[in-house]
């Protein structure tokens, strides 16, 4: 399958470009030591880096300091991963299998109080705030728009190609001020809220019940009451779907590895003349489209994004037009 037109592809900085990292930490008892670093390629085997060219700068010092720091708690058998994230606050989110001692929290404290990073830790329930200094988000400067999150919510980790992708998905949908559009897999609302600074009415679908609150929330804190947002398993046929019973002028989706086959079945049934397809897996982009091209819809324009430089993994993105 080719499109009418290849775009040329969306690329930003090689290095220096990551928001969010997962750091692995192991207590190896034969050696009595606590291992810090990224596990190795098809091993469990941890390797010892405390400084990484792909992050964003923010986090390089807390990335350093972490193995010092965590080596000072009590019990490193019970530690698990950490994770990093970088936006308008940076975080550092522990994960632990048993109670941390009143010593052990003091230490993480003054370790995020140095860093001026929020301190999360996760036992066995959801990630809970430790220090909030302000809130956790990113910001889409084109729009003027700032979306909230939590560590656990998936969140695109290079912030300049994200923002770039999102004006490219914009410009080939061509939304017009009096139209109501459909976001599939919204997420926080990373395309729906730029999306209703420009139309009519932006209807949102998600399938993870906490991002849809999320971005409802979003939306209100960024002043716009002109966005719906619905829970919705998308990898299931849609049946009595109320927000699918609308008409709509054009759609925007973006799923997760396995595709929106389902989805695109009954896309012809929406009325939609436009349709973007930002996909993370060029298979089921192009078993998608193959489905797209029955109900009518024509390939018009492709193109690639470089979102995780110095790796093998790309995103696609594909403008399909009604015959």
């Amino acid at each position: 399958v080719e499109p009418d037109e290849w775009a040329a592809p969306l690329t930003g900085p090689e290095f220096g470009y990551r928001r969010r990292a997962r750091i692995a930490v192991r207590w190896d008892a034969r050696a009595k030591r606590l291992d810090v670093g990224f596990r190795a390629a098809g091993s469990q085997d941890i390797i010892a880096i405390d400084h990484c060219l792909v992050l964003v700068q923010a986090l390089q010092p807390i990335m350093s300091g972490l193995p010092a720091m965590l080596r000072q708690l009590s019990n490193p058998k019970a530690l698990g991963h950490v994770e990093l994230f970088s936006g308008s606050a940076n975080a550092v989110l522990l994960r632990h299998m048993a109670p941390l001692s009143a010593a052990d929290l003091q230490v993480l404290q003054n370790f995020c109080a140095t860093h001026h990073a929020q301190l999360w830790l996760q036992g066995d329930g959801e990630p809970q705030p430790v220090d909030l200094m302000q809130t956790l988000g990113y910001r889409l400067h084109q729009w003027d728009l700032e979306l909230a999150y939590r560590p656990g919510d998936f969140v695109q980790v290079n912030a300049g190609v994200n923002e770039a992708m999102v004006a490219q998905a914009l410009e080939w949908l061509a939304p017009q001020a009096d139209e109501r559009v459909l976001d599939l897999f919204c997420g926080l609302g990373n395309f729906a809220l730029p999306l209703a600074r420009q139309v009519r009415e932006v209807v949102a679908v998600e399938g993870v019940t906490t991002m849809v609150e999320r971005a409802a929330q979003n939306a209100v804190s960024n002043k716009l009451h002109n966005a719906a947002f619905f829970q919705a398993d998308l990898s299931q046929p849609l049946v009595d779907a109320t927000w699918a019973s609308q008409g709509f002028a054009a759609v925007l989706l973006d799923p997760p590895r396995d595709g929106a086959f389902e989805v695109v079945r009954k896309l012809s049934g929406l009325g939609a003349k436009r349709l973007v397809y930002v996909s993370c897996n060029p298979a089921t982009l192009a078993r998608d489209t193959v489905e797209l091209m029955k109900q009518g819809y024509r390939l018009k324009r492709a193109g690639i994004l470089d979102m995780f430089p110095q790796t093998a993994h790309v995103e696609a993105m594909a403008l399909f037009e009604a015959d």
